[in-house]
């Protein structure tokens, strides 16, 4: 895989899972993870056929996501808590973790932005990221996304601003201050993705701030709620791509398309 040697690779692997072996879900990531990285249409195919050879759960559930509620029968939001449900947390909340990363990566370079705040609305409701949302009763409300993907940190960033907006208009709450933690690297994407849709919030180093008053007048603009409700602006892609090209080394989809540490000496294939 790591040579792209993608023809070779399904052969091996149909020969894996016909021996009786099981793919887990970090071996699936790690195969969807190449594919959210591949450049070329005719290594796509490849790819996809060889998720596909995997005959894991996972490969069923993104097809799913792609398909309409026709042929799904059910809701997408019902679709997603249902795969959900299937998974064991106690033995396999990293990997999914990894999964949930890799995954919104995927949706979001589609354009799948509904489906991704579904998947994204669904792991946080599994406590898979416990610590992302902080409410500090009227002090501050903040979301920390410094251990996610670009592509979950651009869903977990509309995702919540929608979510604090309603608890603002629901509860007659503002708190003094709004705070989105990015770190260094994804502080450049949150931050020119918010700046086209004229946002108060302010750049420093690790932490994009605003007081609580400001935010809650930016949420009354036509374009914010068309913004928080229904997609992130289309630039998000090419702002991925020039994300890789300015920090090659560390930018956060390449952490996130590698497995987590304890699992770094397994192979993926």
């Amino acid at each position: 895989m790591k040579s792209g040697l993608y023809e070779s690779a399904k052969p091996l692997l149909e020969t894996y899972v016909n021996a009786a072996a099981k793919v887990d879900l970090i071996l699936y990531t790690s195969i969807l993870a190449y594919l959210v990285r591949c450049q070329e249409e005719e290594n796509e195919r490849h790819l996809m056929s060889i998720l596909g050879a995997t005959r894991h759960k996972a490969h069923a559930f993104m097809c799913g996501l792609f398909t309409g509620p026709e042929q799904r029968k059910q809701p997408v939001l019902s679709f997603v808590r249902e795969f959900f449900q299937g998974i064991d947390y106690e033995l396999e909340e990293g990997p999914a973790k990894y999964f949930v990363n890799v995954l919104l990566n995927y949706l979001v370079l589609m354009g799948q932005i509904n489906r991704a705040r579904c998947v994204w609305k669904v792991a946080y409701e599994n406590k898979l990221f416990p610590k992302a949302i902080v409410f500090d009763q009227q002090i501050a409300w903040s979301l920390d996304v410094r251990n996610l993907s670009v592509g979950a940190a651009l869903i977990a960033v509309v995702h919540t601003l929608h979510r604090f907006r309603k608890r603002m208009l629901y509860y007659g709450v503002v708190p003094r201050r709004i705070k989105l933690v990015t770190g260094p690297t994804l502080k450049i994407v949150v931050a020119q993705v918010l700046s086209s849709v004229e946002s108060p919030f302010e750049v420093s180093k690790v932490v994009l701030r605003a007081p609580g008053d400001a935010v809650m007048e930016w949420f009354k603009k036509p374009i914010v709620q068309q913004f928080l409700l229904n997609e992130i602006p289309s630039r998000s892609d090419i702002l991925m791509h020039k994300l890789n090209t300015l920090f090659p080394s560390s930018a956060p989809e390449l952490r996130s398309l590698a497995p987590p540490k304890m699992l770094m000496a397994r192979k993926v294939m």
